[in-house]
């Protein structure tokens, strides 16, 4: 336990940016924190901080360890909110965020079953277009692309694509393109949001984004898809959102050799005490979407 504490001490140094920053935060004494800085140091043989009477800056090997520190870290809250997890029921509300067709066409048919299995939670949905940030109140979003907050955590759920439609109406009227490059030409649906004024393509390896100016904008999927199926142009969709409409026919897959994939991930704030509730939550969802058609990691 000496170790793990000295690491304590080293990370606390590291983000006070201080020896007495360090022991105010530990509630120890600056030459306390010193001699188990030291102690590491002479333990590792290497000298993790430049020191001044003011400050501590980490080395470039003190940079190194702290990454593989921290991760000794967490790996050892992980273990202890397992641990947790596996004596404790869990209770509580639990509240995610999420776009309307995810909520809508793939968690709300999995609630019955999930609430079922733990009926102390609650579960209370926060939809909306586009995933900005948890709100202090917030426990999980489940997103569909890359995070962009490095101070948040991820787990990927699932894999899947955004899908080029169009209803056969449409193709019949003006012609199927057969590159990104022709997009140009077409009736193009498209989201009303930040940065969304091109599209993304996989051609021989590298990646290419077209502009695009759309016809009709909307920041709900439901409404783009209405509008492919009624024939007003081009949409680029979640596989998982357009899979129904794409079997029965009512609209067409375009350019799919060019469309690369995406993950859905649940994100939250840290690895660290998780909650029994979003545990079993998050680790019920990717159960249940590893089944699913659309899910590029099925089966894996």
């Amino acid at each position: 336990m000496d170790l793990i504490n000295e690491f304590h001490v080293y990370i606390a140094v590291a983000e006070g940016g201080s020896f007495s920053a360090a022991a105010r935060a530990l509630r120890l004494t600056p030459s306390a924190v010193s001699k188990l800085i030291l102690r590491l140091e002479n333990r590792v043989g290497v000298r993790l901080f430049d020191r001044s009477a003011k400050s501590a800056i980490l080395t470039r090997d003190g940079e190194a360890y702290l990454k593989s520190v921290q991760q000794v870290i967490d790996a050892i809250a992980d273990v202890d909110s397992l641990a947790n997890s596996l004596t404790s029921v869990p209770h509580g509300t639990l509240r995610i965020h999420t776009t309307p067709s995810l909520a809508t066409g793939q968690l709300a048919p999995l609630l019955p079953e999930f609430m079922s299995a733990y009926p102390d939670l609650r579960v209370e949905f926060r939809l909306g277009p586009k995933f900005v940030g948890l709100a202090d109140d917030m426990d999980i979003a489940i997103q569909f692309g890359s995070l962009t907050d490095s101070s948040l955590v991820q787990r990927r759920l699932a894999t899947s694509r955004r899908i080029l439609c169009a209803s056969p109406e449409y193709l019949r009227q003006h012609g199927t393109p057969a590159h990104p490059g022709e997009l140009e030409k077409h009736s193009l649906l498209n989201y009303s949001m930040p940065n969304r004024d091109t599209w993304p393509f996989r051609s021989q390896g590298q990646a290419i984004d077209v502009p695009i100016r759309a016809k009709v904008s909307s920041d709900q999927a439901e409404v783009l898809l209405a509008l492919a199926r009624d024939g007003l142009g081009i949409a680029r969709l979640p596989q998982y959102h357009v899979m129904d409409d794409i079997e029965s026919g009512r609209i067409v897959p375009l350019l799919t050799e060019y469309s690369f994939n995406e993950a859905i991930c649940a994100v939250f704030r840290t690895r660290r005490n998780l909650s029994p509730r979003m545990r079993v939550f998050i680790d019920f969802v990717e159960n249940k979407l590893r089944a699913k058609a659309w899910n590029l990691d099925k089966g894996s």
